[in-house]
């Protein structure tokens, strides 16, 4: 059931380790070696495509969030379900062979 799950949700899993990564790279390689001297625009420039970068890592965070979520309360449901079927027809739940 846990491998169902993680197969489900593994690209979700992906996006948000690669936001993770982007963000994490972002800030030594290109906001903290910019020149003393850069006008304002291009510093304002190089600190609004951090904070988006943070803010499509956030909204990864919650999407990974919410599919975590769905899948804890599918299994349950199902645990449930199953659990009632079992104490009803335990012989319908048992494979055949």
């Amino acid at each position: 059931m846990i491998e169902e799950a993680f197969t489900r949700i593994f690209r979700y899993v992906a996006l948000f380790m690669w936001t993770l990564a982007i963000w994490i790279s972002w800030n030594p390689l290109i906001d903290r070696r910019q020149e003393v001297d850069a006008d304002v625009g291009s510093i304002n420039v190089i600190h609004l495509i951090g904070k988006l970068l943070f803010a499509f890592y956030l909204c990864a965070a919650l999407l990974l969030f919410e599919k975590f979520s769905i899948q804890w309360i599918a299994g349950k449901f199902h645990e449930r379900s199953y659990a009632g079927s079992w104490h009803h027809h335990p012989s319908s739940l048992m494979p055949s062979g």
